[in-house]
């Protein structure tokens, strides 16, 4: 968590670390200093700083003789939130009060369908976050090992909403050792063997029906009990069918992947495929939840990946359509010019991404590998599955926008287009310079300019479209620029404090949604706005 604060002229930072509720010192907290600097287009870089130092008994800490520039505070301190602020050195700052938050713990038992404690079980705490292009996944924030009673305890955890899951699963990520909370260690006479299904809290297989428990500061939420059931292995068992001619085909690879809660891969298994009636069966399987795919040997015949969730039981009667890999051709044009004559879109990379149900679908190896078009705007999707998709776009310069996407003369700019077949269509993509132009001030309570905070632009429609958001950290007088701005309404908001990319939430959104600055960008246009700074927590 950040707060951006800016001071000038300063040679000394004095200050206290103070606790949020009561406002009692935290003697012993660690203060740390680093030195940031801005390199060109906004970036940030992190230079060394001083020596740090602990708070004393009344929670003061002192840096001095410090060369003028930009540095970041970061306070620590057991059983609080870890804490990072912003300053501009350039004369003394001696009344900077940092406020923390304290932890949360989370505690229970683990037991297995027979009422015996689960020795050695992985637990973890899960919450969702999203990524830069803002696809949700669940992402661990806390591990620990159940005991040989089944108990866990996971510690220090910052407030908020939360997922416990225990046992283990095929994915990276998920597993025993700890990953930002403690938990017990191991016994070297434990089973080796035994495992656990993974369940989340209060007990089922399915996230859809897990239960979120609430952490809040300087709590102890215990009793979050439930059932880990000894891990079984399952089947998936169904048919292949060739969908140009309702034929069972003569060759095939039925294959199964991890759908993961953070991240997607392999598994062992077993495979059979029978060419005479087209049925396929899939072993030794844990319950989970799986994408299950087919191909022919060469590649050239495929099907989409289907989503399968294996619970406590075999999973039956799955149909794999399979269907020839399609080439989509497509050309990239300028708006009124000729593509040469537009600068910079030689390095723009075009992603065709896999769509489904309002949204992105990681299944792995479902798409295409990204296109670079040539210096004629040419480009070509070799060995596309047919399905749903959406266009994402990467490296496109600075004061460029998309403007207008046509697969099959139908306007697919804001929904998603179906790849048949049948007919696998051509795609035209229209760029355009004439982007809007927004530049402004970010300032504090106090009217101040906010240096290194984040401007956030946030679409008022098509907020599912994550390519119309865009970033830029403000510069030593709290001034930013954000071009290629395709015309329409935004936001612009900037928070001190804001978990990375949770702006793609729209929770967050709804919270937040009156303090953001309202702008209008017009083809071509340029404005200069004022936009106040969304105090954190602290």
């Amino acid at each position: 968590m950040g707060v951006a604060v800016l001071f000038f002229l300063m040679s000394t930072i004095e200050g206290s670390v103070l606790d949020i509720r009561t406002g009692e010192p935290i003697a012993g907290a660690w203060v740390t200093l680093t030195r940031t600097t801005l390199t060109g287009q906004f970036q940030s870089l992190t230079l060394p700083g001083p020596p740090g130092v602990r708070a004393d008994d009344r929670g003061g800490f002192k840096f001095q003789d410090l060369e003028p520039g930009t540095y970041r505070i970061a306070v620590a301190a057991d059983a609080y939130v870890r804490q990072e602020l912003t300053l501009t050195t350039g004369q003394p700052a001696k009344d900077v009060v940092i406020r923390l938050t304290r932890t949360g713990n989370v505690s229970g038992h683990i037991r297995t369908s027979d009422g015996q404690p689960a020795a050695g079980a992985p637990v973890q705490l899960l919450r969702f976050a999203y990524n830069n292009d803002g696809q949700k996944a669940l992402a661990p924030a806390g591990s620990a090992r159940t005991d040989d009673r089944g108990e866990y305890r996971l510690y220090w955890i910052t407030p908020g909403r939360y997922y416990v899951s225990a046992g283990s699963t095929a994915e990276r990520g998920i597993s025993g050792r700890p990953v930002d909370a403690g938990g017990a260690g191991n016994s070297p006479n434990e089973n080796p063997n035994e495992r656990y299904a993974f369940t989340f809290y209060p007990g089922v297989s399915d996230l859809k029906e897990a239960a979120i428990v609430e952490v809040q500061p300087g709590t102890e939420l215990s009793a979050i009990d439930f059932v880990a059931p000894r891990q079984q292995l399952y089947r998936i068992r169904g048919r292949i069918v060739d969908s140009r001619t309702g034929a069972s085909p003569a060759t095939a690879r039925p294959a199964i992947t991890y759908r993961g809660l953070i991240s997607g891969g392999g598994m062992p298994s077993r495979q059979t495929y029978n060419p005479g009636d087209g049925t396929f069966e899939i072993s030794d399987i844990p319950s989970g939840s799986y994408y299950v795919s087919v191909s022919s040997p060469d590649n050239s015949v495929r099907a989409p990946s289907l989503p399968v969730a294996i619970s406590n039981s075999d999973v039956e009667g799955l149909v794999l359509n399979i269907a020839p890999l399609v080439t989509i051709e497509g050309r990239l044009g300028a708006e009124g010019q000729q593509l040469a004559e537009v600068s910079g879109p030689r390095g723009l990379m075009i992603v065709l991404r896999p769509w489904a149900n309002g949204a992105p679908v990681t299944a792995p190896s479902s798409s295409p590998p990204p296109q670079t078009p040539n210096a004629d705007g040419v480009f070509a999707f070799r060995g596309t599955i047919p399905g749903e998709y959406r266009l994402a776009f990467y490296g496109l310069p600075s004061d460029l926008y998309v403007k207008e996407i046509r697969y099959n003369n139908r306007n697919v700019l804001d929904e998603a287009m179906q790849i048949s077949a049948s007919d696998a269509g051509t795609l035209n993509i229209v760029l355009s310079a004439k982007s809007g132009l927004v530049a402004g001030t970010v300032v504090d309570e106090k009217l101040q300019p906010v240096q290194g905070i984040e401007a956030v632009l946030v679409p008022d429609r098509h907020r599912e479209r994550t390519e119309l958001f865009k970033t830029v950290l403000t510069d030593e007088a709290g001034r930013f620029n954000i071009r290629g701005i395709p015309p329409g309404d935004y936001k612009i908001f900037a928070w001190e404090a804001l978990e990375p990319n949770a702006y793609f939430d729209s929770e967050v959104l709804e919270r937040f949604e009156q303090q953001g600055k309202a702008v209008h960008v017009a083809e071509s246009s340029t404005q200069d706005v004022q936009v106040k700074s969304i105090p954190g927590k602290n």
